[in-house]
C-alpha cells in the first residue's frame, strides 16, 4: 500500500512539472514579441562661469556690509527627560499641543478669582443663572481661549462671564511634573445678593 502511494505521488508530480513549460507559454508573451525601448544618451552641456574680480573699493564695502549682518541664532534642542529642558523646549516642537483633564496627572487650580460684575439689565428684572464656559488654560496658568456652552439663560450672562474668566488664573495642569495647556469646563454663577 505504501510503494502504491508512493508511486501515484511521483506520477502527479511528474504530471505537474511536465505541464508547467506548456502553461507557462500560454499564459506569458515570448520575449521576441516584447518590443525593445530606446534610450537617447544627451550629454549635458557645461557652461563655464566666469566672475569678475571687483575693485579693491567694492570689496571693502561688501566686507564691511557682511561684518554688519549678525547671523541668526538657532536654539539647540535638548532631549534629556527633564522637566525643566522638556518644558521649554516643548515650545518650540509643538507649542499648540493641548490634552482633556482625564490625560493629566495634576488638574488646573483657581489661583486668582475676580468677581463677574453682575449686568444691570439682569440685576432689575431679576434674572439669576450658571453659565458654562468651555476654556483652555495655557502652560503659565492663563486662560487661553473661552467659548461659551450654555448662557445662563440670559445673553448678557455669557459675554460677561467670559470677560471676566479671561482675567483669571490658575496654576497649570502637569504631565510628570510638566505644565500643559489643558482644556476643561468652568461655572461661573450669577446669584442675586439675598437681603
Amino acid at each position: 500500500m505504501r510503494a502504491k502511494s508512493i508511486f501515484f505521488s511521483i506520477l502527479i508530480n511528474l504530471f505537474i512539472f511536465s505541464s508547467l513549460p506548456i502553461l507557462h507559454n500560454l499564459f506569458h508573451k515570448p520575449v521576441s514579441l516584447i518590443e525593445p525601448i530606446q534610450i537617447d544618451l544627451v550629454k549635458p552641456e557645461i557652461k563655464k562661469i566666469v566672475r569678475k574680480r571687483s575693485k579693491p573699493d567694492k570689496l571693502k564695502k561688501i566686507i564691511k556690509r557682511r561684518k554688519m549682518i549678525k547671523p541668526e541664532l538657532r536654539r539647540r534642542i535638548d532631549f534629556e527627560l527633564t522637566p525643566d529642558a522638556l518644558s521649554t523646549e516643548v515650545d518650540l516642537i509643538a507649542p499648540y499641543v493641548t490634552y482633556d483633564l482625564s490625560e493629566v496627572d495634576q488638574l488646573p487650580c483657581l489661583i486668582k478669582y475676580i468677581k463677574p460684575e453682575y449686568p444691570e439689565e439682569a440685576r432689575v428684572k431679576g434674572i439669576e443663572g450658571v453659565v458654562q464656559l468651555k476654556i483652555l488654560i495655557d502652560r503659565e496658568g492663563r486662560v487661553a481661549a473661552v467659548k461659551v456652552l450654555n448662557d445662563g439663560g440670559f445673553y448678557e450672562f455669557g459675554r460677561v462671564a467670559s470677560q471676566v474668566v479671561k482675567r483669571w488664573r490658575y496654576e497649570p495642569a502637569r504631565i510628570m511634573g510638566m505644565p500643559v495647556a489643558v482644556w476643561c469646563i468652568q461655572s461661573v454663577r450669577f446669584e442675586l445678593e439675598k437681603r
